[in-house]
C-alpha cells in the first residue's frame, strides 16, 4: 500500500514541531482523510501540516537520513481493510511512537 509523507514545520500550530506523520493508505485523498482524523484542521481545508510528500518524493529527499528541523518520524497511521467471509470493515489504526508505543484503534 503507498505510503505518505505530512511534514510539519516550526510554527506551533502543527501538533509536532519538525520530524512528520507518515500515513499508509491506498490513495492520497485516503490518506488525508486518515490525517485529518488525528490532525484536524485548523483552518477548514487545509491540512495541520506544512507538506505532503509520496513515497517516491520522499525517498528523493534527505528528510530521512538529515530528519526534518531535528526531528523524524512521530508517528504512523495505517489505514487497514480487514475482509471475512461474512463481513467487511474499514478501521484508522495509528500507533504513536511519542507514547510509549501503546496501541491505539478507533
Amino acid at each position: 500500500m503507498p505510503k505518505f509523507y505530512f511534514t510539519y514545520g516550526t510554527s506551533r500550530q502543527y501538533d509536532y514541531q519538525g520530524g512528520w506523520t507518515e500515513v499508509e493508505a491506498p490513495s492520497r485523498t485516503a490518506a488525508d482523510a486518515a490525517f485529518r482524523v488525528y490532525h484536524p484542521d485548523r483552518r477548514i481545508g487545509v491540512l495541520n501540516c506544512a507538506a505532503v510528500y509520496c513515497e517516491e518524493e520522499f525517498l528523493k529527499t534527505d528528510l530521512l537520513t538529515e530528519g526534518n528541523y531535528g526531528a523524524y518520524c512521530h508517528e504512523r497511521i495505517v489505514l487497514l481493510r480487514e475482509c471475512s467471509k461474512y463481513t467487511a470493515t474499514l478501521r484508522l489504526c495509528s500507533v504513536d511512537l511519542s507514547e510509549e508505543g501503546d496501541f491505539y484503534e478507533q
